[in-house]
């Protein structure tokens, strides 16, 4: 049964990163936060690929700082 994905808020389309990214901007190695994701102690979204990406409204709330301040250091990177 395909899972029904969670709108966290719709008025803000849900932003997606790549491990290694949000590894970077956690400042952690990817291993680390792979890891952590295996662990269960960190939340993913797996894409119909297979492909695993973190939320920028996550790392948002584990970091304090705001995600259109993080969408500018993203596209810095």
């Amino acid at each position: 049964m395909p899972r029904t994905p969670r709108i966290l808020n719709p008025q803000r389309p849900i932003l997606l990163i790549s491990i290694p990214t949000a590894a970077a901007l956690l400042d952690v190695s990817a291993a680390t936060l792979y890891r952590w994701i295996s662990e269960g102690q960190f939340k993913y979204i797996e894409l119909p690929s297979g492909v695993m990406k973190i939320s920028l409204e996550h790392i948002a709330a584990i970091t304090g700082y705001s995600i259109e301040y993080l969408v500018q250091v993203v596209r810095g990177m």
